[in-house]
């Protein structure tokens, strides 16, 4: 815009001196006549009318750029990068627990605290009991239990006992142990009793003879079983029966039984 206003300014001055020339010439030719006296008069010369020359419009150069402004590249847009698409996990089926089936409880001994026995002494012997225990005597061959024979029975811990002394008389070992099966079937004539085990054994430096047994109601099925033993001291002969439901216990109590017994009363 400034660049036209200034070539603007250089046309108009141009054509107004030229103008101006143009006047000051007279725009045309001039006749001047000369008197002299005695003279011929001359002739008028024409002189052609001379032309101004045309001024010539001089264009101002356009202004050129000093500097250069380089080309600034364009941005180059970074590549975003693809999302993977991660696959959904499969849910895998959670295989059904198995029932485990319930394991029947095995009866356990209950274990006597200590400091609680109970002590069988009064015939001349003695037999330790573990736990508190009630202890029913009656006499085996009449009259009233004593020294020379009767009869205890006691329940110790799911098991039934029966202890039996009487005079010595030198009989086999066996052949009280088949007494006391005897007695205990008299006891319950609806079971029968069977024997199934015997042998003999040392307990504290005596023989005592053994046989194992089970019981069968009438209608055939095992109701259970027991250990009877057997065993002499000096005056005496005794019979121990031992029954109940479970053989393991039983076998417990008829172990711990004979340890505690001594021939002799303490």
């Amino acid at each position: 815009m400034e660049r036209e206003i200034i070539l603007n300014k250089i046309l108009i001055v141009t054509i107004i001196s030229s103008f101006l020339v143009i006047l000051a010439c007279g725009g045309g030719a001039a006749s001047v006549a000369v008197e002299f006296e005695g003279e011929e008069e001359p002739t008028a010369t024409s002189v052609p009318p001379t032309t101004a020359p045309e001024s010539t419009a001089t264009t101002a150069p356009e202004p050129t750029a000093t500097t250069e402004v380089a080309d600034v590249p364009e941005p180059t847009a970074t590549p975003v990068p693809t999302a993977t698409n991660v696959p959904e996990p499969t849910a895998t089926a959670t295989p059904t627990p198995t029932p485990t089936p319930t394991a029947t409880p095995t009866p356990v001994p209950t274990a006597t605290p200590l400091g609680e026995f109970t002590v069988i002494n009064s015939y001349g012997y003695s037999l330790g009991i573990d736990g508190t225990i009630d202890v029913d005597a009656i006499a085996w061959l009449g009259g009233g239990p004593d020294q020379n024979q009767g009869l205890v029975s006691f329940r110790s811990d799911g098991t039934a006992v029966i202890l039996i002394w009487q005079p010595l008389q030198g009989q086999p070992l066996a052949v009280l142990t088949g007494l006391g099966l005897g007695v205990l079937q008299a006891s319950q004539p609806t079971t029968v009793f069977t024997g199934i085990a015997e042998g003999v054994i040392d307990v504290k430096d005596r023989e005592t003879a053994f046989g194992g047994f089970a019981g069968i109601d009438s209608g055939g099925t095992t109701i259970g079983g027991g250990l009877v033993g057997a065993w002499a001291c000096e005056a005496n002969e005794f019979i121990l029966i031992l029954t109940g439901a479970d053989s393991t216990l039983v076998q417990i109590r008829f172990d711990r039984l004979l340890d505690n017994f001594d021939c002799v009363a303490r």
